[in-house]
């Protein structure tokens, strides 16, 4: 991801609609899963944004490619952070309950293999919670922005992760109340728009707007709470690591 971009990621994961959102909905998947205090490794975690939601879930240690970011994190009072670009940079001792992954899949070449990496760093009963982009067909300026190498069905997903020997445990479209809209915006982007920037194409809202779209995501976490949703413009999914016991 450009700096100017991750500068502005920044900058937005605070207040707007898009990452308030998506924290309440990872909350609300991480609430019906874990019970206890954990090892949480968070793969990815750009400036921090997430820190506080997931250090309710246990202890968590931050990992991000970018010296920016990990400057940002550390300016922001979180301390376990690290600047690593490959999984086997971490300790090989080292081994967590759950390793999340928001809006990195589609960051990684070879999805599948980071995916088996990843199963070596969990614990016999690890898990893994990511989020993703969903549909092609939304693809835009901004995901070459953003260094996307894909969006995700999500059928599409669950594949992979079987595959590569997770059990899902969860797994859910999000952002479907706004989805049409957002989905016409972008398909006017794509068409029209000639943005250079991760700012031009975050579409501006009044604060009243903005909090009733939060709102509106606050309600997707209930439905979430008993049943799937069928569309939208994101993905989660929550796996398992799969072990055969003798």
């Amino acid at each position: 991801m450009e700096i100017e971009a991750q500068k502005t990621y920044a900058k937005l994961e605070k207040y707007y609609w898009w990452f308030l959102g998506r924290r309440i909905i990872i909350r609300s998947v991480l609430n019906k899963f874990i019970f206890s205090r954990i090892e949480i490794l968070d793969w990815g975690c750009g400036s921090g944004g997430n820190y506080n939601m997931l250090n309710h879930f246990g202890n968590v240690l931050g990992v991000d490619s970018s010296e920016l970011n990990i400057k940002i994190s550390k300016e922001r009072g979180i301390k376990n952070v690290l600047k690593l670009n490959k999984i086997d940079q971490l300790h090989k001792s080292k081994r967590f309950d759950l390793i999340t992954c928001f809006d990195v899949l589609e960051h990684i070449k070879e999805d599948k293999k980071y995916l088996l990496e990843l199963k070596q760093l969990l614990h016999n009963d690890g898990c893994v919670l990511v989020t993703v982009p969903a549909y092609k067909f939304m693809w835009t300026n901004l995901d070459n922005l953003l260094g996307h190498h894909r969006r995700y069905g999500r059928k599409e997903l669950m594949k992979i992760f079987e595959e590569c020997g997770y059990k899902i445990l969860k797994t859910s479209y999000f952002y479907t109340t706004i989805s049409p809209i957002f989905i016409l915006l972008r398909i006017y982007q794509k068409l029209f728009g000639r943005a250079t920037s991760l700012e031009n194409h975050a579409i501006k809202v009044p604060e009243i707007v903005n909090k009733f779209l939060i709102f509106t995501l606050v309600i997707e976490s209930k439905i979430l709470d008993y049943f799937n949703l069928p569309f939208g413009t994101s993905i989660i999914l929550l796996a398992k690591k799969f072990v055969i016991k003798k």
